[in-house]
């Protein structure tokens, strides 16, 4: 009779090798969709509606809602830069005319991936008003949990 005790052990190395490796593969999938999910967008809550509405009525009393065309970003400057660390804005927008002027392809590109999403299934949109579009980003201090909001209101 032969010894197979060496084949034993180098096929046991080996099976335990090949499931270390799809371990790991499976792991970092796993964890690449936590990452994902932990950045969720949220659309149009009541605190961040009420907050879009003194934003717009800011906009409106200083002049930011007067402008050609269907869609301004508003610069986040001067006094809206207190404004904006207060109710943790990211960035404002203000939508006019036509929906389907700011929902063609040509125009989302330049937004961002939740800024596009929120746009896609706004509701409410009014054509013959401003539209304030508010983005909000509530931070976490380990970065790594941040929620994403976003609000409209017609002014």
């Amino acid at each position: 009779m032969r010894n197979n005790k060496g084949f034993v052990m180098i096929e046991t190395i080996i099976v335990i090798t090949i499931l270390s490796i799809g371990l790991i593969s499976l792991y970092s999938s796993y964890n690449l969709i936590l990452s994902k999910a932990s950045t969720k967008s949220y659309y149009d809550n009541a605190e961040h509606v009420y907050k879009s509405y003194f934003i717009g009525k800011y906009l409106e009393n200083n002049g930011h809602l007067n402008f050609s065309g269907n869609f301004k970003e508003i610069l986040i400057e001067g006094d809206l830069i207190d404004i904006a660390n207060v109710f943790e804005v990211d960035a404002i927008y203000v939508a006019k005319g036509s929906y389907s002027n700011i929902s063609s392809k040509d125009f989302l590109l330049q937004l961002d991936g939740s800024t596009i999403n929120y746009i896609k299934d706004m509701d409410g949109y009014s054509e013959d008003k401003n539209n304030v579009i508010v983005k909000y980003i509530e931070r976490n201090e380990d970065e790594v949990l941040n929620h994403t909001y976003f609000a409209t209101v017609v002014i």
